[in-house]
């Protein structure tokens, strides 16, 4: 077989033609990047789960600090691996009524494109995302991750999706 030295310069080799590559072998490579993330095939389009807790405080479109480093990775896995595809940047809620911003937002539709639109500016400005190639997306309550009404199951609905467009 192979000499170690040479399998250990294998795999430290770029992967040259990502785009040849199977649908599984680069889902399965998204995954282990971003790691934690909710990356999965939705509507037979790669999207990348991000949800709100890390992101945003309750009822607030500012971004959490801590969202800064894993939009960055989000970023690089997406221009690395999807060079000049559309990337939609969609924003889900829950179905509890605003309360609290009432005066800052008119539905939770507002409020999850406000986030989205946070997110996308975000992509752009700080991590080399083209302007061009974003699209922002507010579904609201419409499109539920998981259809309970539990605490938890509200909550797996409250994110940012970034899912991968036609090239």
């Amino acid at each position: 077989g192979m000499l170690q030295s040479e399998l250990d310069q294998a795999r430290k080799a770029p992967v040259v033609e990502a785009a040849a590559t199977k649908p599984d072998e680069r889902l399965e490579r998204v995954r282990n990047d971003l790691d934690g993330l909710d990356v999965r095939y939705r509507r037979g389009r790669l999207s990348i789960g991000i949800d709100n807790s890390v992101t945003f405080s309750a009822g607030s479109t500012a971004l959490k600090g801590s969202a800064g480093a894993l939009l960055r990775r989000v970023a690089d896995v997406v221009r690395r691996e999807y060079p000049s595809h559309r990337i939609y940047v969609e924003g889900h809620t829950d179905t509890d009524p605003i309360a609290k911003t009432k005066g800052r937002f008119r539905s939770n539709r507002h409020l999850s494109a406000e986030r989205a639109d946070r997110v996308a500016e975000f992509l752009v400005a700080k991590c080399g995302v083209p302007a061009d190639r974003i699209v922002v997306v507010g579904y609201g309550p419409f499109d539920p991750r998981d259809s309970g009404t539990s605490t938890a199951a509200k909550g797996r609905n409250r994110r940012v999706e970034v899912v991968v467009g036609d090239a």
